[in-house]
């Protein structure tokens, strides 16, 4: 299976290919030549591509009768073709993806549908699924991203209303910073491959009940004085965490704890695993940063010290 991304296609002219992604829409035309075809527009986190079925094959009978507006990620076998300088897919096969299928869950959720300040965060997160080594977690996060009530939810959602990145996207920016700095921290620690991949997956996952109390714009979903966020977090990755438990037991178990451990009011003091330390650090680091607790602004606030008791 010749498996790429929209960003390729031009590198693969007069080749048949294979592309996960979303329909995003489709409409049914008609030729020059008065023949019958559907152009889909495509679309994966790399950018999209312009689908043709045309009408005397078995695939332009059965799209006849699928609602694409109900599509979830499909994957497409298709020739590409240059016209007129620009490039087309001529779709042989087109089939939903089932999840075994799926590499990468967020290089499935497309750049349109992520918000404008997030889009340097989402393709972070595409590169690092990419480039792990652990097949079980590589698959835990894919599921998550796939889950309608978890993936976009969590690429809009704002960390905050009022404080740190409370703009559609900042959810994901600040869970990524946060993954970022584990990832230094770890190399100069010496952890192993498995310890800061937990830390990492812990820290895009800490915040994530902040999609149910926080939520893309106001009003949020939900009353943040009667959910914590925290508890909806454990909530919202339970099943994946069980799913997780029957091929990696041992991955789940130091997942959950981290989770559990900063879902609670307990103190970082008693804490057993680094890794809970540095996802602390870095959630106060990122905040801070964000905050623009800089020099600028501690020589003003002496200023204004100063001036208040002259």
């Amino acid at each position: 299976m010749n498996l790429i991304t929209t960003a390729t296609l031009p590198d693969h002219v007069q080749e048949t290919v294979t592309l996960q992604g979303r329909c995003l829409n489709a409409r049914h035309r008609r030729s020059q030549h008065d023949r019958a075809f559907y152009e889909l527009h495509f679309a994966d986190s790399h950018g999209s591509a312009i689908v043709q079925i045309w009408s005397g094959n078995l695939l332009y009978d059965k799209f006849r009768e699928i609602d694409w507006e109900e599509l979830p990620p499909i994957e497409l076998v298709g020739r590409v073709i240059q016209l007129d300088h620009c490039l087309r897919v001529k779709a042989e096969e087109i089939s939903v993806v089932s999840d075994s299928h799926i590499c990468n869950g967020a290089q499935l959720i497309p750049t349109f549908w992520v918000p404008l300040a997030a889009r340097e965060a989402h393709g972070w997160l595409v590169e690092f699924i990419d480039t792990m080594h652990s097949a079980s977690l590589r698959t835990f996060l894919t599921s998550l991203l796939l889950d309608s009530v978890i993936g976009i939810p969590f690429i809009r959602s704002r960390a905050s209303v009022n404080n740190h990145h409370n703009y559609p996207g900042g959810l994901l920016v600040h869970s990524v910073q946060m993954a970022r700095m584990i990832e230094a921290l770890a190399q100069i620690l010496g952890l192993s491959e498995e310890e800061r991949l937990i830390a990492q997956i812990g820290a895009l996952l800490h915040d994530l009940g902040k999609i149910h109390t926080v939520g893309a714009k106001s009003p949020r979903p939900m009353s943040p004085s009667h959910f914590r966020h925290e508890s909806q977090t454990l909530l919202l990755v339970a099943k994946h965490l069980n799913d997780l438990h029957q091929h990696a037991p041992r991955e789940a178990m130091l997942l959950n704890h981290v989770l559990d451990r900063l879902a609670s009011s307990r103190s970082s003091m008693d804490s057993k695993f680094i890794g809970e330390d540095l996802i602390r650090h870095a959630d106060y680091l990122s905040a801070a940063n964000h905050a623009s607790k800089s020099m600028v602004d501690v020589m003003k606030a002496n200023i204004n010290l100063l001036k208040k008791y002259k």
